[in-house]
């Protein structure tokens, strides 16, 4: 018996939904092999971090320029332009100890909202880059390593702790 799954349903009109949650009554189960893979519905699904994946998650003028920094060199990417956030999938547990200004590493107890694969564009979250063969978890070290260029440049150097 498999457990259900949750669709995202946009909240009032005037409201920002948001991509991550922390609650939701039902989960879906891996795919046979324990290979995770995105949705193939009609709807946007809420599933678990720490599960398959851990979700960064950054602002959008962070992450854009964290993603040209990347290239090649990044995972899937979930777009919400609604929350103006991007979203990358790294492995579990490989971001928890982070400390970056604007960014949020998503892990247990934590949902995120994942469009279906095919959904590519439009107002609602959608694979700004797509999970596909070789393109799925982003390295963590190169993730970080982006995202704090991208700070950097945005917002300036973090200034020193007093001693």
């Amino acid at each position: 018996m498999s457990d259900p799954v949750r669709p995202y349903r946009p909240f009032g009109e005037g409201s920002r939904p948001s991509l991550h949650h922390t609650t939701a009554p039902g989960v879906p189960n891996a795919p046979a092999g324990g290979a995770w893979e995105p949705p193939n519905l009609t709807d946007v699904h809420v599933l678990p971090a720490g599960r398959w994946w851990d979700a960064v998650r950054a602002p959008q003028y962070i992450g854009a320029r964290a993603l040209a920094l990347l290239g090649e060199e990044t995972g899937a990417v979930i777009e919400d332009p609604r929350g103006r956030r991007l979203y990358w999938l790294v492995p579990p547990g490989t971001a928890t100890a982070w400390s970056l200004q604007q960014v949020a590493v998503l892990a247990g107890a934590t949902y995120v909202a994942v469009p279906p694969r095919h959904v590519r564009h439009g107002g609602g979250p959608h694979w700004r880059v797509p999970v596909s063969h070789g393109r799925y978890l982003t390295d963590a070290p190169l993730l970080h390593a982006a995202l704090r260029a991208a700070i950097t440049a945005e917002l300036g150097p973090r200034p020193e702790a007093a001693p």
